[in-house]
C-alpha cells in the first residue's frame, strides 16, 4: 500500500507515532552533552523513505533543523525555524554552503566535524560560533548525524541558539571573579584589621603591665610618703612640745621678776625687757601652734571638737588680746548686734582662725589706723569681719594668699611667715565654713568669716 492508497485514520495514527518520536529529537541545554538518542534511532529508511511523515516532522519541531550534503556543505532543505534563526529566505539558503551564506566564518570548523563525522558515524555534537540573523554573533549548539540515502551521504543537523546561557554563564563568571576579587579584598581588609587588632592588644596588654608596675610604684611611693609624713608630723609634735616647755618656763618666769620688781619697786625700765620677752615667746608659741595645724592638716589628722559656747564673749576676748599685745599702736572698735550669740564649733580652730586674721590686720595696717571688728547672725550663719586700712592685697595676687609661705608683694619688709591666712584657711574648710575677702591697694582689706551655727 503507498501513501495515496492509505487511509486518513492510518496517517493520522501513523502522525501521531511520529508526533511522539519527534519530541525526543531536541537537543540539550546542559554542557555536558546528555543528548537525547532518539535521533540516531530514528532509522535513515524511515525518515527518507516515506516523504510525507518526514514532511510532518521536519516542519513540526520546535528546532531548527538543517540537511546538507557531506561533501559539499550545500543545504538541500531546512525547516521554519532554522529560516527563523537565520533571519534568511529558503530560496537564498538551497545550494550554498554555511561559508557562503556568512553563517560559518571559520572553514577549519567544517574540516573538524567532517573528519569527526567519518570517524563516527552516530551523533556528533558540538558547540560553535555562528552568525545569525541582524549580523549577530551567537554560540550555538549543533547535533548532527551522517546518513545514507541512495548512495548519497548527508548530514542532518539541529541548531539550538545557547547564546543567551553563555551571556547568564558569563555574567555568573565574572560576577564570581567579582566576588572571588571582593572576597579577597575583604580577607586582606580582615587580617590587616586583625594585625592593627593584634596590635593594639598587644600594646594595651604593655601598657597594662606599666600601669599595673606604676600602681605599685605608686603605692610603694604613698606609703612611703605616708611614713615620711607620720614622721614629720610626729617630729613637729615633739618639737612643738619640746619647745612649748622652755617657752613656758620663759614666760613664767618673766611674770615672776615683774611680780619681783613691783613688789621691791624697782626701775621701770626693767619692764620694757619683761614686755618683749612676753611678746617673743607669745610670738613663738603661736608659731608652734600655726605649724602644728599645718602638719596635722597634711596628715589628714585635724578633727572637730565641737561644743556650744558665746561666740561673741569668744571672739570679744581674742580681740582684746590683740589689743593689749599692741600697747595702743592702732584704734580697736566693735560692731556688735547682741551680747550672746551662741555657735556650736569647735573653740581651738576657729581661734586659729580669728587669730591669724586680727593679727595681719594689726601687721599690715599704720599706726594710729582703725581696725574694726564685728559680728551678726545671718540666717543659719553667724558672720565675723576684721576691717583694716593696711596696705591692701593686690587683685592678681588674692587667689595666692591662701598658700603656704605665701607673701604679697607689697609686704615689703613688714614681719610675717606667709603660713598665717593658709592656716585660717585650712581650720574653716574643716569647720565647712567659708573666708571672704574685699581689698584695695592702700586702702585696707575686710575678711568676712561665714560659720554654720551648728556643725
Amino acid at each position: 500500500m503507498n501513501d495515496q492508497t492509505k487511509t486518513k485514520d492510518e496517517l493520522i495514527s501513523e502522525l501521531n507515532e511520529l508526533r511522539s518520536k519527534i519530541k525526543n529529537i531536541r537537543i540539550s541545554h546542559i554542557k555536558d552533552n546528555n543528548i537525547p538518542s532518539t535521533l540516531s534511532k530514528i532509522s535513515d529508511e524511515y525518515l527518507i523513505d516515506n516523504e510525507l511523515n518526514y514532511g510532518v516532522i521536519f516542519q513540526l519541531s520546535p528546532e531548527a533543523i538543517a540537511i546538507s550534503k557531506f561533501e559539499t556543505g550545500e543545504f538541500i532543505d531546512v525547516n521554519d525555524n532554522f529560516l527563523i534563526l537565520t533571519g534568511l529566505t529558503k530560496e537564498q539558503i538551497i545550494g550554498n554552503t554555511a561559508l557562503e551564506l556568512g553563517i560559518e566564518l571559520n572553514k577549519s570548523n567544517r574540516d573538524i566535524f567532517l573528519n569527526s563525522t567519518e570517524k563516527d558515524k552516530n551523533l556528533i555534537i558540538y558547540e560553535t560560533q555562528l552568525n545569525l540573523a541582524h549580523n549577530e554573533f551567537h554560540t550555538c549548539i549543533i547535533s548532527s548525524r551522517l546518513i545514507d540515502y541512495k548512495n548519497d551521504k548527508l548530514i542532518i543537523s539541529i541548531f539550538r541558539d545557547i547564546n543567551e546561557i553563555k551571556d547568564a554563564e558569563e555574567k555568573i563568571k565574572n560576577l564570581n571573579i567579582g566576588l572571588e576579587q571582593r572576597v579577597h579584598e575583604r580577607t586582606a581588609q580582615l587580617e590587616e584589621t586583625l594585625k592593627i587588632l593584634r596590635n593594639e592588644y598587644d600594646e594595651k596588654s604593655k601598657a597594662q603591665i606599666e600601669l599595673i608596675k606604676a600602681k605599685e610604684d605608686l603605692a610603694k611611693a604613698l606609703n612611703v610618703e605616708k611614713e615620711l609624713s607620720a614622721m614629720k608630723t610626729s617630729f613637729i609634735s615633739m618639737i612643738s612640745h619640746e619647745y612649748r616647755t622652755p617657752l613656758t618656763v620663759i614666760l613664767s618666769s618673766s611674770e615672776i621678776l615683774r611680780r619681783y620688781f613691783e613688789i621691791n619697786n624697782l626701775e621701770a625700765k626693767f619692764y620694757k625687757h619683761l614686755d618683749n620677752i612676753n611678746e617673743s615667746v607669745n610670738t613663738m608659741t603661736r608659731l608652734l601652734e600655726n605649724i602644728l595645724v599645718i602638719s596635722k592638716s597634711e596628715a589628714s589628722s585635724l578633727y572637730i571638737d565641737s561644743s556650744k559656747f558665746n561666740v561673741v564673749e569668744f571672739f570679744v576676748r581674742l580681740v582684746h588680746e590683740q589689743e593689749f599685745s599692741d600697747k595702743g599702736v592702732h584704734n580697736f572698735k566693735f560692731k556688735i548686734e547682741s551680747e550672746n550669740i551662741e555657735l556650736v564649733s569647735d573653740q581651738k580652730l576657729l581661734k586659729q582662725v580669728l587669730y591669724n586674721i586680727i593679727s595681719n590686720a594689726v601687721k599690715f595696717s599704720p599706726a594710729g589706723s582703725d581696725i574694726i571688728s564685728s559680728i551678726k547672725t545671718n540666717n543659719n550663719y553667724i558672720e565675723i569681719s576684721v576691717q583694716d586700712y593696711g596696705i591692701g592685697i593686690p587683685t592678681e595676687e588674692i587667689p595666692y594668699i591662701y598658700d603656704t609661705f605665701y607673701r604679697c608683694k607689697n609686704s615689703g619688709t613688714l614681719r610675717g611667715t606667709g603660713i598665717g591666712l593658709s592656716v585660717a584657711k585650712k581650720c574653716i574648710d574643716i569647720l565647712k565654713g567659708q573666708i571672704e575677702i574685699e581689698t584695695e591697694i592702700n586702702k585696707g582689706s575686710k575678711f568676712i568669716v561665714k560659720l554654720l551655727k551648728n556643725i
